[in-house]
């Protein structure tokens, strides 16, 4: 027994022995320029450099001027203001009239402030205008010289012309205007006073308000005046001549 672990521990020595002497030989073999040498290497270290200087200081602005102050505005004078007048009393609305079951419109002429005028009747006729109707109270119309006496030799006496009136020649339901829609819804009467010029030949060439009613009274009497009235000329001593008269257009609802 003693024997068999000698036998092994011999084996395994002289075995040792043999691989080193392998190693050796191998390590033997190798060239010199592959075996690996070490060298010292040397490092050198580098500070930053330093900071470059700061930027001198900006010299200070010079300080903007301060605004002047606003200078007080002169207050505007005040103008006094006028007295308003006082304001109209509101007429009192008219008491509303029955129903209508018809109207009429009355052509028929007055006379206001005197002057030479004729009555008109149903059918025709109407009045000179006079100048002193369209002056306003309180003037005075100048009087005219009368006429000069006739020549020597005429065997005329002296004394005024002989005046004639223009008379209506278009028959009453010509010369009759409707009445205006507005008016008859509201149950509106009364008179529209214009006057007409009347030309030789009867053709109405001329036509201005005198006083109007409105709601369609006024413009409706005017266009009928211009377009359908048609008259007989008024004469001076019997020559036809152009002559203003003044017409009153009545308009009344029928009950």
């Amino acid at each position: 027994m003693v024997d068999l672990q000698r036998e092994r521990s011999a084996y395994a020595l002289g075995l040792s022995i043999v691989l080193h002497l392998g190693l050796v030989v191998l390590a033997s073999s190798i060239p010199p320029e592959q075996r690996t040498s070490s060298q010292v290497v040397q490092m050198r270290t580098f500070s930053p450099p330093p900071p470059p200087p700061p930027p001198p200081p900006e010299p200070p602005k010079p300080e903007e001027p301060k605004p002047e102050p606003p200078k007080p505005k002169a207050k505007p004078k005040e103008i006094p203001k006028a007295a308003e007048p006082p304001p109209n009393p509101e007429p009192p609305p008219p008491e509303p009239p029955p129903p209508p079951q018809g109207f009429s419109v009355d052509l028929s002429a007055t006379v206001v402030g005197g002057g030479v005028a004729v009555k008109a009747v149903e059918g025709g006729g109407n009045m000179f205008a006079n100048p002193k109707d369209d002056l306003p109270p309180g003037k005075k119309v100048e009087e005219r010289p009368p006429p000069p006496p006739p020549s020597q030799g005429t065997g005329r006496a002296p004394g005024p012309s002989k005046r004639v009136p223009p008379e209506f020649a278009s028959d009453e339901e010509e010369r009759t205007p409707p009445y205006p829609e507005e008016a008859r819804r509201q149950e509106v009467e009364g008179q529209v006073l214009m006057r007409v010029l009347v030309g030789v030949d009867g053709r109405v060439k001329d036509v201005k308000l005198v006083r109007g009613l409105g709601y369609g009274c006024d413009e409706i009497a005017l266009k009928w005046a211009r377009e359908k009235f048609l008259f007989k000329p008024g004469t001076v001593d019997g020559v036809p001549t152009a002559t203003w008269i003044t017409i009153p257009v009545t308009f009344v609802l029928d009950r």
